[in-house]
């Protein structure tokens, strides 16, 4: 593979080198060390002296060590291993990536007790929609990401967000060495995962090529436990396999321009196309299987992103279109029972509703987001930035419920948002002590139509502003010890998909107010390299103070977002770590506890004043560890052991004060572990394979709404540098 791409490559640069201008290099002199021309005592002397290297320290290091609330995540060894990207997530302390099923089944993210678009999300700084993963952060290859930053209740005004409760920008390879990559993986109950990449750069006009594939393909066929009918009629357990639950996903993204020519740090246009098609088993409880509800999407777009910089200048320009289609499609006119049998014929098709459903919902954004920076001296500098956005919904009924007019999906629904703000950075106390403080402003502006009964349109349109404040702190204080400490009142404006539906189970609600929220982190660091090896930790606590807090609600058959009016999140979270010397070893572990509250005293939640909001874990754990072995085999081999444990306390799903205790419908406690090997054969072609074993205990696993996930699965993964 790579000896094509670079025989591809060799004829780009060769037919576009005329356009880029390439700074001449002198001719070299043997001996002429300084490179000045001619041998002398000078050249003699730099080639005596001892010569010193200096490793500057990575962008993550950077990033992690600023006054910034951020915690960073590292994926060298998790690409090399099985688990998909929201597995690996939910291993990091306050962060989880909640599912309805196996792979492809859809996601709830939550950060120190916020959830979903309370979180924004990107890939190298482009929101994830932009950037080609319309499809979610969980089905996102890990092998194609190199970092993960995750911004905690405070974000920088760089990335343009709107974000109550926090941020995750995905970052890949920002090196842009040439390398070209292969993985395949396979799985229990029909896991095919596989990825391709390359990346291409000439040193000579700094031109750059670079191409990510990837397919998957799921039956998601796995053992739950229902209740079914007996000869009698009567409800008894029984355990069945999902039989309607497949999901097949491809996706390609390109992309070309300049990377690292002269004041050109980058320029690059990216270009993506991806789709998937899912299969709907059951509602949102698990007690009706469905045998024909479906529904598919397909995204594609086009995105820029040019970074510039000189002496104390630095600016960026991102902007991009994408166009994305969901079609849903609820069309069965027969009942089926959970061993997938059609038991009867329906007068009515439609498992869902009461009535058969075919439609489509069209979304096309354009997003800008402008930022420029400028150094003030050594220890000074100030940002600012500026990012519009705008939404345009469109909707088609197939089946054509008022032949004479406008179907109710076919309502106006447009919605543009511009999120602003300047920030000053200030150094002291020789870099010991770091400020970041910053101002935002937010402008929400709607134009909808309401489809009442009747094919009635009444038009809804609203324009909203807000503005918001953040300052973020950090303190060395020695001895590998970092204080911090960070606030910011937020706003986030409502959603497409929170506004305007998701066109499957999502309803609309065009009513959603903005939410706003006073976030707040306080905590200490510890970083120290010992005999014993490097020792790590982190002890935090966070506050959200939330009005107009925005949550997902739902009945047997669908779902809606609602505005809860005021919510309290505060919580206490910690994480250890520890690697030996050499790395033979290591071990990490972490907790959260958060106490989530609803704190309305009025409006339609009022009556559950001071109760937890419903369907949100308060106690989470993980931890991991590994062995190491390196020259097994061979001067450039390694193996590895690992193992990991995921514990989430029960919770309920309904409010706590509704009913009576014993009668509660809660959501087990659950404690999944995993195991697995990898064999690295780290040549000029390396090869690594992982095999892994996923929930080794069996446990019944639920997620979200009493819906089991997946039990114990093994797989295998092989990937390669080519």
């Amino acid at each position: 593979m790579k000896i094509v791409f670079n025989s591809l490559w060799a004829g780009v640069v060769a037919l576009t080198s005329s356009l880029v201008a390439a700074e001449p290099a002198p001719a070299a002199r043997p001996g002429d060390a300084d490179g000045d021309g001619d041998v002398d005592d000078a050249d003699q002397a730099l080639e005596a002296a001892e010569v010193i290297s200096v490793e500057d320290k990575s962008d993550g290091t950077k990033r992690g060590e600023s006054a910034r609330a951020v915690t960073v995540l590292d994926f060298a060894r998790d690409r090399e291993r099985a688990s998909d990207l929201g597995e690996v997530l939910s291993r990091a302390h306050g962060l989880q990536i909640r599912r309805t099923g196996g792979l492809g089944s859809s996601t709830r993210l939550s950060l120190n007790g916020l959830y979903d678009e309370q979180i924004r999300l990107f890939v190298d700084g482009i929101p994830l929609e932009y950037a080609g993963w319309g499809l979610g952060i969980a089905n996102v290859p890990v092998d194609l990401i190199q970092r993960a930053d995750v911004y905690r209740g405070v974000v920088p005004i760089a990335l343009g967000a709107d974000a109550l409760g926090g941020a995750i920008d995905l970052v890949t390879d920002p090196s842009w060495a040439d390398r070209a990559s292969l993985s395949y993986q396979i799985g229990s109950f029909g896991v095919h995962r596989a990825t391709a990449g390359g990346r291409v750069r000439d040193d000579a006009t700094g031109l750059a090529l670079g191409l990510s594939m990837f397919t998957d393909r799921a039956a998601n066929d796995y053992p739950i436990e229902v209740e079914v009918a007996d000869d009698r009629g009567r409800l008894v357990p029984a355990t069945v396999r999902r039989f309607h639950d497949g999901y097949t996903a491809a996706g390609a993204i390109v992309e070309a321009g300049i990377v690292q020519r002269g004041p050109v740090e980058r320029a690059l246009v990216r270009g993506f196309v991806t789709q998937y098609d899912k299969e709907l088993q059951h509602n949102t409880v698990m007690t009706v299987p469905y045998g024909d509800v479906s529904y598919a999407s397909d995204s594609r777009g086009v995105a820029t992103d040019v970074v510039l910089a000189s002496g104390p200048w630095r600016g960026r320009l991102v902007a991009g279109v994408a166009r994305s289609s969901t079609d849903f499609r609820d069309l069965g006119d027969g009942v089926y029972d959970w061993f997938g049998h059609r038991i009867r014929d329906r007068a009515v098709a439609g498992e869902i509703g009461m009535d058969p459903t075919s439609t489509r919902l069209s979304d096309t954004g354009i997003f800008a987001r402008a930022t420029l920076e400028r150094a003030l001296g050594t220890d000074h500098r100030l940002r600012v930035a500026v990012a519009p956005t705008s939404h345009r919904r469109e909707g088609h009924d197939f089946l054509d419920t008022n032949p004479d007019g406008r179907d109710p999906i076919e309502a106006r629904r447009d919605l543009a948002q511009v999120v602003s703000g300047i920030e000053y950075e200030r150094r002291a106390l020789g870099g010991r002590l770091e400020n970041i403080a910053f101002a935002k402003h937010y402008v929400l502006a709607s134009d909808a139509e309401e489809a009442r009964p009747g094919f009635v349109f009444v038009p809804i349109s609203r324009t909203i502003q807000h503005a918001g404040v953040g300052d973020s702190l950090r303190l060395r204080l020695g001895g590998g010890v970092v204080a911090k400490a960070s606030y910011e009142w937020a706003t986030r404006i409502p959603s497409v998909d929170e506004l305007f539906g998701d066109g499957v189970l999502v309803q609309e609600n065009l009513a959603l107010a903005p939410e706003t929220s006073h976030n707040a982190n306080l905590g200490v660091q510890l970083e120290r390299e010992t005999a014993t090896g490097s020792w790590g930790g982190e002890l935090a606590g966070f506050g959200r103070l939330a009005d107009d807090l925005i949550i997902l609600v739902g009945n047997d058959r669908v779902f809606s977002y609602q505005n809860v009016y005021a919510a309290r999140v505060v919580g206490v979270e910690g994480s250890a770590g520890w690697v030996a010397p050499g790395e033979w070893a290591s071990v990490e572990a972490n907790a959260t506890v958060q106490d989530i509250r609803n704190a309305s005293s009025d409006g339609p939640f009022g009556a559950f004043d001071g109760d937890r909001i419903p369907n949100r874990p308060w106690l989470l754990g993980s931890l991991a560890g590994s062995l190491r072995r390196r020259e097994l085999l061979h001067p450039r081999d390694e193996l590895a052991v690992f193992a990991n444990s995921r514990y989430v306390h029960e919770f309920f799903r309904g409010w706590e004060s509704l009913g009576r205790l014993e009668s509660k419908q809660v959501v087990a406690s659950q404690l999944v572990h995993g195991v697995g090997i990898t064999y690295a054969w780290r040549s000029a072609t390396p090869v690594i394979t992982t095999l892994e074993l996923q929930n080794v205990t069996d446990a019944r696993v639920f997620d979200s709404f009493g819906v089991q996930r997946p039990g114990r699965a093994l797989v295998l993964k092989v990937s390669a540098e080519l």
